[in-house]
């Protein structure tokens, strides 16, 4: 998204506003100590705040990762990332070791992981093409599965999950090589993107979802539907017209997961750029909320990857607007203000 908002002159403030939201200036200073200020590992800044630590999926392959394997990828690694990466605590290098070796193409990674190191071109959308997002988002994989787990509902053989916006399947690829007996749906209204993904990510069901309800699918269908900062995009009647799709295709005590744009997000955009621009849209986006518990802005043109984006932009909502909507259909099991690369809020809700 933040790619397809740089890329319009109405976006361009939004695109902008979410850049130093999800701290992309973060570690800078650190990074210049050792000389690497353009090539650093951008997605460390993604990354919850330090010490939290990974969660089992990133472990789990990272343990599947040999130490004659990671020194092979020391070896093919240019001298200023190899520089970068010396530098690195364990904890960090955890995070990249996986994505790292697929991208450099280290012998025997993607065989033992599962994971494919093929991505999605630059003409395909894609959350971001950075080197080290290489096999698909472990971040995300990791928050897909440790929100089951805090709610009790393990990820595990036979789960039946559906990436809601689910682009070039940057979270079912991980997901599926992570627990390959899952059963991982993906759907997006980005057909280029669908179309990649069912022919490059076997094992997974892509399909391209319109733009509004229903889904092709039958009611109860899923266990778990996750959404990665798409009701952060939603105006109110989109936002409420696919909750209650997600109900329908959820089974009886199935999961919905879903992040949003909330204080925490709204907080974070004025603490990383205070300028007057940025202290104007946290006013509005404030007093909306305060008021409505909703706050949508415009930022699309016409479209966003060429799809027709009325109803799709930057929406903040407040935690009571959300829960007044989902209760009593949908028990909230689960409630992480501003956890979602330090930014965004994360509910698990469980239907009813």
């Amino acid at each position: 998204m933040l790619e397809s908002l740089h890329r319009r002159t109405r976006g361009k403030r939004a695109a902008l506003l979410l850049d130093t939201l999800r701290g992309r200036s973060t570690h800078a200073e650190a990074w210049g100590e050792v000389g690497i200020n353009n090539s650093r590992f951008s997605l460390l800044d993604r990354r919850p705040p330090h010490g939290v630590g990974s969660g089992r999926l990133t472990r789990s392959f990272a343990g599947q990762v040999t130490a004659e394997q990671e020194a092979k990828l020391v070896q093919l690694m240019p001298e200023d990332r190899r520089r970068g990466w010396e530098a690195l605590d364990d904890e960090s290098r955890m995070f990249l070791l996986v994505p790292l070796a697929l991208a450099y193409d280290v012998p025997g990674v993607e065989e033992t992981t599962g994971l494919s190191r093929v991505m999605p071109p630059q003409r395909v959308h894609a959350m971001t093409h950075d080197l080290e997002a290489t096999g698909g988002s472990l971040y995300y994989g990791d928050l897909v599965v440790e929100s089951l787990a805090a709610v009790g509902a393990p990820f595990e053989a036979g789960t039946r999950v559906l990436d809601f916006g689910c682009s070039s399947g940057r979270v079912s690829r991980v997901l599926k090589a992570y627990e390959p007996a899952a059963e991982c749906d993906g759907c997006d209204p980005n057909g280029p993107a669908v179309e990649w993904a069912a022919e490059n990510l076997p094992g997974i069901r892509f399909f391209e979802s319109p733009l509004a309800p229903p889904l092709d699918v039958v009611e109860g269908t899923y266990d778990v539907a996750f959404a990665i900062s798409i009701w952060s995009h939603f105006d109110e009647g989109p936002a409420l017209a696919w909750l209650e799709e997600m109900r329908r295709i959820l089974r009886p005590g199935g999961y919905l997961i879903v992040t949003t744009q909330g204080f925490s997000a709204v907080r974070g955009f004025v603490a990383n750029d205070p300028s007057l621009q940025t202290r104007d849209f946290a006013i509005d986006a404030l007093g909306r909320m305060y008021v409505s518990g909703f706050h949508f802005l415009e930022v699309f043109e016409d479209d966003d990857w060429g799809v027709p984006a009325e109803g799709w932009g930057m929406a903040v909502m407040s935690p009571e607007w959300l829960l007044e909507r989902t209760t009593p259909g949908w028990r909230t099991s689960l409630f992480r203000p501003g956890a979602v690369e330090w930014s965004q809020d994360l509910y698990v809700l469980e239907k009813v």
